[in-house]
């Protein structure tokens, strides 16, 4: 049955629009998270709204669904050099992410959106704010520097997001996000979003935000579901041929996080080159794409799913016997979220993390999170440390470090 016509839907008892409803569920998200839940309600009213959430627990979406809304039903239009809604972030990865989100869940709405980060060819960015665009997802550095150049106006910014404002403020860009506020009309909606809110902070919300709706959802990591967990530790060169032999060995469905779209398009085409059924799944597919990739996982048509974090936000489907950590996320709470799309409502699972030197601090974090959630396996050492001395090793020996397993 179409799930938009079923007048239960979680989604749309949040007050969303037809159309974002169908958007989100041709996306594959199945419910509201807890973020989404309390922060979309209170966002459609135009409130001011602050929330203390982690990365993984849904917030691009409970705060951009919102704002899509809201533009759409003021039914003003951009004009040229100007954007109607701004969301600066701490890294050009996450804008990406953020506008990547923005394009999944407009559907088939008039939404334009671009990305202003450094180290991106600043005409290409100009070219496109042209026109103007309903939102620009930024750095606070590049915005900054593109308004001194008269490149941009926020001016007519009718909505602003700050997200992970805690990591901006930590990477030193509170100068930065004060000169570009300063430009903005008083008289709008302030969202932010932090996992933590510290007294520099609290400054910028006393400063910036009036009588914001609050929610905290930081302690909403989910519970290390029933799962054996390996770790292989290999090199980058490497991945592929290890994917490809565990997709041989093992025979029930398999979930494949990667980190981009190139990498989820090149890991499925590896494993139908061998005869496996896998598809891509990602935010550079259109709906239909990922609606039929979503139905043929469900239904077993494919086996495998290769997919990104976002595309994966959301997806709820039983029986997933094996994921794969083909990238280690950049967030460790984002692993716990992984690793929880197996071993559901009982049943044994097993997740499997490829882990390069590149990803020493990721698997440190990561065993900080486990060993808060409850006693975990015992291992000789953390993989950090075995990891460290594999390195050292072959370093002395002057060759690459061959690929082993670790049991958490």
């Amino acid at each position: 049955m179409n799930p938009i016509a079923d007048e239960t839907c979680p989604w749309k008892d949040l007050g969303l629009i037809p159309e974002l409803v169908d958007a989100v569920h041709k996306a594959g998200f199945e419910r509201p998270t807890p973020i989404q839940a309390e922060a979309i309600p209170i966002a459609l009213q135009g409130r001011d709204v602050v929330g203390s959430a982690r990365t993984g627990s849904g917030k691009t979406a409970a705060f951009v669904l919102p704002i899509i809304q809201r533009l759409v039903q003021s039914g003003g239009n951009p004009r040229p050099k100007q954007a109607l809604a701004t969301i600066l972030c701490p890294t050009r990865e996450l804008a990406q992410q953020i506008e990547d989100t923005i394009r999944m869940l407009r559907g088939t709405l008039p939404i334009r959106s671009v990305t202003v980060v450094g180290g991106v060819s600043m005409t290409r960015q100009t070219t496109a704010l042209k026109d103007g665009v309903e939102f620009v997802v930024a750095t606070p550095g590049r915005l900054l520097d593109l308004l001194r150049r008269r490149l941009i106006s926020v001016v007519d910014v009718q909505a602003l997001v700050l997200d992970e404002a805690d990591r901006m403020l930590d990477m030193g860009f509170l100068d930065q996000i004060d000169a570009i506020l300063a430009q903005m009309p008083k008289q709008r909606q302030t969202m932010l979003f932090s996992a933590t809110i510290d007294n520099a902070l609290d400054q910028l919300l006393r400063t910036n935000t009036q009588n914001p709706w609050r929610a905290d959802v930081t302690s909403e990591i989910a519970d290390i579901p029933k799962v054996e967990q390996r770790w292989i530790e290999l090199m980058e060169i490497d991945k592929r041929r290890t994917l490809l032999q565990l997709a041989a060995e093992e025979k029930g469905t398999m979930l494949v996080f990667v980190c981009t779209q190139s990498r989820a398009n090149f890991c499925a085409g590896a494993l139908q080159s061998e005869g496996y059924a896998a598809l891509p799944m990602h935010a550079g597919l259109d709906q239909k794409e990922r609606f039929a990739a979503l139905e043929a996982f469900r239904n077993g048509t494919a086996r495998i799913l290769v997919a990104t974090d976002l595309a994966a936000r959301g997806l709820d489907v039983e029986a997933i016997s094996h994921v794969i950590n083909y990238d280690m996320p950049h967030a460790p709470e984002d692993y716990i979220h992984r690793i929880g799309r197996t071993g559901r409502a009982g049943a044994t699972g097993t997740a499997t993390a490829f882990v390069t030197v590149g990803d020493r601090q990721t698997v440190r974090q990561v065993r900080r999170i486990l060993d808060q959630q409850g006693p975990q396996p015992e291992i000789p050492e953390s993989p950090a440390k075995q990891f460290g001395r594999r390195m050292r090793r072959d370093d002395r020996a002057r060759r690459g470090p061959t690929a082993g397993t670790s049991l958490l």
